[in-house]
């Protein structure tokens, strides 16, 4: 017994400093559910939003060198908003609001990538200073945008041709959002994001995922 104690230290000692590795995998033309994972609420005054379990699914194609990833979940309510509004103090702007009405928000949804391949996956919550990323946004009422950042905070529009597209289709309760990635490397993992309007979903408050592989 004294000599089979002492055969298990080793054994124990390996698990502890190599866990097993989950890989997330989204397989081309297969529709995949999606691991969502739901962020708190982000300041202490933040009122509780309505109970909701969001369910999402991507299906992945690759053409040649492209990538065409559609998410779609149920979305029963509508939440849109309308263009930024410039609020200005006499002749001088002084800030700009997203909505209207400060209280409501709108859906929209988001697919991020790493700006380069090679080293660590960059941090989810928007890249991380030493790994840049790209995200290719959607928001109801408004049209599509590329952005670029590193970490939360730093994320701004991208210049010029980002070879980043998305486009959204809306079928009853159901909503497909396709993303478009041209010239896609398929070492690059990928994560998507949810905001739910009706929730109070906004900025870092939102459902995400964590990355996932495409295998072609």
């Amino acid at each position: 017994m004294r000599h089979a104690r002492f055969l298990l230290l080793p054994a124990v000692l390996f698990l502890w400093v190599a866990p097993a590795r989950a890989e997330f995998l989204l397989v081309a033309g297969k529709e995949t559910p999606l691991l969502l994972n739901r962020t708190p609420p982000m300041f202490a005054t933040d009122l509780p939003g309505p109970e909701t379990n969001l369910r999402a699914w991507a299906r992945a194609e690759v053409d040649v060198k492209n990538l065409r990833v559609t998410l779609s979940w149920d979305d029963p309510t509508e939440d849109a908003i309308a263009g930024d509004k410039r609020v200005a103090y006499g002749g001088d702007v002084i800030y700009k609001k997203p909505t209207e009405r400060t209280d409501s928000f709108g859906d929209a949804a988001a697919m991020m990538l790493p700006a380069a391949k090679g080293g660590r996956n960059p941090g989810i919550m928007m890249g991380d200073p030493a790994r840049e990323v790209r995200i290719v946004l959607w928001r109801a009422g408004m049209k599509g945008e590329t952005l670029h950042g590193r970490g939360r905070g730093t994320v701004e529009r991208a210049p010029g041709d980002s070879g980043l597209s998305v486009a959204h289709a809306r079928t009853g309760v159901r909503r497909t959002v396709t993303f478009m990635v041209r010239d896609f490397d398929p070492e690059l993992p990928v994560s998507f994001a949810v905001w739910e309007g009706s929730a109070g979903d906004r900025n870092g408050y939102k459902w995400y995922t964590p990355w996932y592989r495409v295998l072609p």
